[in-house]
């Protein structure tokens, strides 16, 4: 059971900062939209941060409570077969600080590509659009 759970974890992982590296790979032709309509460069830095930070809340707030209920609900069939309480005890604080490590984590990483993209000439990018 143990192999089952991290590798669906390792996948969902894979999944989610797979999506954020498209992400920011988008990001960069959008930086270079922004700046060839007379936006400044310091202004894809935090386009970038805002689509990874918008990434990861709406992932955490779909996949977390979909998580609960699916884990509840094996747990209790589990549980039963045992014959054991099923009771369930939620470490709101393991939660909170698992969802800031994931925002923090997901800027860190959107960090490099963005001043890549900030550094980018538009002219360069629209050219091959």
């Amino acid at each position: 059971m143990g192999a089952v759970r991290m590798t669906a974890r390792s996948l969902l992982r894979r999944r989610v900062w797979g999506a954020l590296a498209v992400a920011v790979l988008v990001a960069v032709a959008g930086g270079a939209v922004l700046a060839a309509l007379a936006g400044a460069r310091r202004q894809v830095g935090p386009a970038v941060a805002w689509q990874a930070t918008t990434l990861v809340v709406v992932a955490l707030a779909l996949g977390v409570p979909l998580g609960l209920v699916a884990g509840r609900l094996v747990w209790r069939s589990f549980a039963d077969e045992l014959g054991v309480g099923a009771g369930v005890v939620l470490p709101a604080l393991a939660f909170t600080l698992i969802a800031v490590s994931a925002v923090v984590l997901a800027n860190l990483i959107a960090a490099f590509p963005a001043r890549t993209a900030a550094r980018t000439r538009p002219a360069l990018v629209l050219r091959s659009e």
